[in-house]
């Protein structure tokens, strides 16, 4: 019932809000020739700014997430190789882990 009570007064406030300026602003609809011509180029060049930066935006986080994933393929890729260092080590006793291995790796990096 509280949220109910919000949403309505908000709702209410809103619309005298627009009724207040849709009156108010009817006396200040002067203009002169060209200022819709001024008005539509600057309308322009808000909305190719704004354009401009939500396509820088995707692309930066695009590159982000880009070199976020080679990032953790490199580690993979060490971490793999480190592994099979540490199975040559141990040397024969290791021979059926290291050769389960090469064939799981090789089907992550593929």
């Amino acid at each position: 019932m509280q949220a109910a009570y919000w949403w309505g007064l908000t709702c209410l406030i809103l619309l005298v809000a627009v009724e207040l300026g849709r009156r108010l602003s009817v006396p200040l609809r002067v203009r002169e020739p060209g200022s819709t011509r001024e008005i539509v180029k600057q309308a322009t060049g808000v909305i190719a700014t704004l354009t401009s930066l939500v396509l820088g935006l995707l692309i930066a986080n695009g590159q982000q997430s880009f070199s976020r994933q080679g990032i953790s393929i490199a580690t993979m890729a060490v971490s793999v190789a480190r592994l099979d260092e540490v199975l040559q080590a141990y040397g024969s006793q290791a021979q059926p882990c290291q050769s389960n291995n090469t064939v799981r790796s090789s089907s992550v990096f593929d």
